[in-house]
């Protein structure tokens, strides 16, 4: 595994489609922490990776907001992460190593908790004061209203809902009942901006500002081609917002005998990265407000250069490679500045870099390609979908089609303007089918397509 920084320049990696999880990206001591979980549980490398990401993310955003481009004091460096693999393969282990120390912080705020509750329970002023009120911030099982109504009362700032059972999140209560649009919209908007107002009437009425959220998902294959399929989850792109990664489990290796001694809690890398999260979370508990870690010139030079290439990569008449996931590719314009600001917070720098700012596109870029090899596998092309619609209403007597109605008439996938264009023109181009009139009104198949 190499975790020696990038040295190609960003055309050559936005050229190239990212296969293996750049490890490389993230700080030195992050990512040999990464490395060394990946070692520990025999996992691949983006399992461990992404868990990481997520909880650098919950640490930093108590403290810090990413840049923005649209707004002066910057957006939330909150992120979703989802992974897909097995269950029982290891991704909670991997978990438990990046979570080390703000699981020990937040179980100490809990037994501190407990204690006030003890107390406020003994006294005899207990009906007269306010019951304290717990701070957990770290959850695995729960519901979008019960995380609203905690939330709302709660003195934490910092939130993170981290399973690795994503069926506690796509398959409960709050994603599968009635409530499912409000529920996306509730935690979008919690990712998004960290202010939600909900008026459901009495206690169930919720007002959280300024507060951060972020989302740690591990789920099997099964559950996640459900949602995908679900229209709402669709359309209302909740998933768009995931930085994604879908590994095969490893293919067994031997391990020798003094392999299997070693120890991750005896680890000189993981004791590391435990020290730097210490370190950073007591450096920065003071802060009274989040500061906005800005873009230097470079580094701002070089974002524009990837939004560039997403908006090209996303265009339809330009072919381009995210079309079909556009709404994902988007997504990153902005989400790839959170990245970049939870790689600056960990490496104590006060501005995202040049550096930084190319580690960040390429962690984003990775989950792009992820999510295009895993929503377009098996999937028939725009272009294949028309032709094989066209042969099946020229084997029913139909010759002749006339290009406008497609938008109408045609197969469903090719129903928007755009769409219909760029499947027609890819057919024009493979000479499968030709126009009947000067005009460009009607088409037909060509010679032995019809056959």
């Amino acid at each position: 595994m190499n975790t020696k920084p990038l040295i190609a320049s960003l055309q050559e990696v936005l050229r190239e489609t990212i296969t293996e999880y750049p490890i490389q990206a993230f700080p030195v001591i992050v990512a040999n922490a990464i490395n060394k979980s990946a070692f520990y549980h025999q996992v691949p490398h983006s399992v461990a990776g992404q868990t990481y990401l997520a909880q650098m993310a919950y640490m930093a955003q108590p403290y810090i907001n990413a840049p923005s481009d649209k707004k002066k004091e910057g957006q939330p460096c909150s992120l979703a992460i989802l992974t897909v693999f097995p269950s029982g393969e290891g991704k909670d282990v991997c978990k438990d190593d990046a979570a080390k120390i703000i699981n020990e912080i937040d179980d100490a705020s809990l037994e501190s908790f407990r204690q006030e509750v003890d107390e406020w329970k003994s006294s005899t002023q207990k009906n007269k004061g306010t019951r304290p009120h717990s701070p957990q911030s770290i959850f695995m099982r729960a519901t979008t209203q019960g995380l609203l109504k905690h939330m709302s009362l709660s003195p934490s700032s910092s939130y993170i809902w981290s399973t690795g059972e994503g069926g506690y999140v796509f398959g409960g209560f709050s994603l599968q009942s009635d409530m499912k649009g409000d529920s996306l919209s509730t935690l979008t908007d919690l990712i998004d901006r960290g202010t939600v107002i909900t008026n459901l009437g009495g206690e169930d009425s919720s007002y959280i500002s300024n507060k951060r959220f972020c989302l740690d998902i591990s789920v099997q294959d099964v559950v996640v081609k459900k949602v995908l399929n679900d229209e709402m989850f669709r359309n209302q792109g909740f998933m768009a917002r995931f930085l994604f990664a879908s590994p095969k489990p490893l293919a067994y290796k031997p391990r020798t005998y003094e392999e299997t001694k070693l120890k991750p809690y005896d680890d000189h890398d993981l004791q590391m990265y435990w020290d730097l999260c210490k370190d950073l979370l007591d450096r920065s508990s003071n802060l009274k407000t989040r500061s906005v870690i800005s873009k230097n010139e470079d580094a701002d030079r070089l974002h524009h250069e990837f939004n560039e290439f997403i908006r090209k990569e996303t265009d339809l008449l330009s072919e381009g490679l995210y079309v079909e996931i556009a709404p994902f590719a988007k997504r990153t314009q902005q989400y790839v500045l959170r990245v970049a600001a939870v790689f600056a917070f960990f490496e104590g720098k006060d501005e995202i870099d040049y550096i930084t700012m190319k580690n960040a596109i390429l962690i984003v870029k990775y989950s792009l390609d992820q999510w295009l090899l895993y929503l377009t596998q098996n999937k028939k092309s725009l272009d294949t979908i028309l032709l094989e619609w066209m042969r099946a209403k020229v084997q029913s007597g139909t010759t002749q089609f006339k290009v406008s109605t497609l938008n109408q008439y045609g197969p469903e996938q090719i129903r928007t303007c755009e769409i219909r264009k760029l499947a027609v023109k890819i057919l024009l181009e493979k000479n499968l089918i030709k126009y009947t009139d000067d005009k460009e009104k009607f088409i037909e198949l060509v010679g032995s397509t019809t056959k």
